[in-house]
């Protein structure tokens, strides 16, 4: 060790340190160490990690015994760019933006935004030993192991990458053709079926036969794939179904890849033992407490249906999107009343009192003037009440919070992108009552859940502040596995995989012509 430190203490502040040609570490006469061949797989499995790092062409024909016109220290120095890159790259490295969000225009941004436009920094010399000396030491995979997040969402993707990409090996799936529409009752051609049945296979999801037979297992086969996809229950002569089908193995091992990075970029860090967090693209959120799963609750997140093209660049902008933010659950109100924002009480309120003047009385509605004469309407609570029996607040510039809704039929729906930015959770009741419950128990105070339950609906509002607020994070994963190992694609429904994909397309075509 004392060796290898006196060699590269010249090289502070050096970026890529090439070892000199009696310190190889990776290769020996004959090819590559031990460690080097443990570099090799993680260079392999880069894309996996959503890491743009392909084998070296180089390296690969040296090991392999072509060794004409290189030296071992040429190969050497090449490994130690790869590990140099994983170094860099594989940390995380959390976002401490509290929200994303355009500081001119006050649009949201995409996750993404955090490591496009922000260089994961160089490492250091000093990592770079230290990891040199992991790989001599034969723990060069447990030193970049413990690089990656502890988020038990991250290695799940990394495994569901190495699934898929081992599909991709194996040939992956032919394209299907939208079938031609047919009666319900007669249902669809065998040939028609046999196809399906042959795709869903490819993806573990069908084990029968290849006979055509619209049966239960193929019947059971569509079903889980739908569900797993956000996908309405529809024939297979449903352009929505063929088009997730027809996306490409290699496209989804780059959608995990890319998931997987975004958690690298998290605001949630292992020092937060209990929280709430909210994947805004699989409209779920599930609270944690001491690191386990204790709830799991459907959402309704801010809707996609309205947007508009940015003129410059064509990006789409979400009316209604709901942020990518962070803070911390500080407060469970029952019976709240609404305050309606300026711009849907322009956009609807306004307009629903134009078609009725009794509007405002009907759904219990009161007009509060401030000292500046501006007005807004206020639902007081009650039936009828948007934000049902129940909100969750924390602070934001967004005014955004977590409530519950009267309109409980949409947390059926497979796609639930309806809000105006808000999210409404299924049970929401039983959700913010957990949170005072544990809030309580934490001090040993005592929580009388049974009386709080039965003011719901019998008085005006009730704030329970939190003594413990309880982190939350509002995030963006468009993939993600389940707690039975269920690999999830969810709906793209704010665009930000499109944008992303689109940029690094850009990059790669700019990279191609340049000299």
């Amino acid at each position: 060790m004392r060796l290898l430190l006196s060699i590269l203490a010249s090289f502070v502040g050096s970026v890529a340190v090439a070892a000199p040609s009696y310190d190889l570490v990776f290769t020996r006469s004959d090819g590559l160490s031990g460690s080097g061949m443990a570099l090799e797989r993680w260079v392999e499995r880069a894309a996996w990690h959503g890491v743009e790092l392909a084998p070296d062409a180089t390296v690969v024909a040296w090991a392999a015994g072509t060794r004409a016109g290189l030296t071992q220290a040429a190969v050497e120095a090449r490994l130690e760019r790869q590990l140099v890159t994983l170094l860099r790259e594989l940390p995380a490295r959390p976002r401490t933006t509290a929200v994303l969000a355009d500081p001119k225009y006050g649009l949201y941004l995409s996750p993404d935004v955090t490591w496009r436009e922000t260089r994961a920094p160089e490492p250091s010399p000093e990592v770079i030993i230290a990891a040199k000396q992991a790989a001599l030491d034969g723990q060069l995979d447990s030193y970049l192991g413990a690089l990656l997040p502890t988020h038990p969402q991250y290695q799940k993707l990394v495994a569901a990458a190495e699934r898929y990409a081992a599909m991709c090996q194996a040939g992956g799936w032919k394209a299907l053709a939208l079938p031609k529409p047919y009666l319900a009752k007669q249902g669809p051609p065998a040939d028609v079926v046999r196809a399906f049945q042959e795709r869903l296979a490819a993806e573990g999801y069908y084990h029968g036969e290849l006979d055509g037979q619209l049966d239960a297992l193929t019947v059971a086969a569509l079903k889980a794939y739908r569900e797993q996809r956000q996908l309405k229950d529809k024939g297979l002569d449903d352009a929505k179904l063929v088009e997730s089908l027809n996306v490409t193995c290699g496209e989804r091992v780059a959608q995990l890849g890319l998931n997987a990075l975004r958690w690298r970029v998290s605001a949630w860090t292992p020092a937060v033992a209990t929280w709430v967090e909210v994947n805004l693209a699989g409209q779920e959120l599930r609270y944690y407490r001491d690191g386990a799963l204790v709830m799991k609750q459907r959402t309704v997140v801010g809707s996609d249906a309205f947007f508009y093209f940015k003129p410059l660049n064509g990006k789409k902008i979400f009316n209604y999107a709901s942020p990518v933010i962070s803070d911390a659950i500080s407060r469970v109100v029952v019976n709240p009343e609404w305050a309606v924002p300026a711009r849907i009480a322009i956009n609807e309120i306004n307009k629903a009192i134009d078609k009725d003047p009794d509007y405002l009385a009907k759904h219990n509605f009161r007009t509060v003037t401030n000292k500046k004469g501006q007005s807004t309407f206020i639902q007081s609570s009650g039936n009828g009440n948007a934000l049902g029996q129940i909100k969750i607040l924390f602070p934001n510039s967004e005014a955004v919070y977590l409530h519950d809704t009267p309109k409980r039929v949409v947390f059926g729906y497979p796609r639930r992108a309806l809000s105006h930015g808000c999210v409404r959770v299924q049970n929401a009741v039983d959700f913010g009552m957990a949170l005072l419950k544990a809030d309580a128990d934490q001090d040993g105070r005592a929580f009388d859940e049974d009386a709080l339950r039965a003011r719901i609906g019998r008085t005006g509002p009730l704030n329970n502040d939190l003594v413990h607020p309880v982190p939350v994070f509002w995030e963006y994963y468009t993939a993600s596995v389940d707690e039975d190992g269920n690999v999830r694609f969810h709906p793209d429904i704010y665009a930000y995989d499109e944008e992303t994909a689109a940029l690094t397309r850009a990059a790669q075509r700019a990279a191609r012509s340049e000299p």
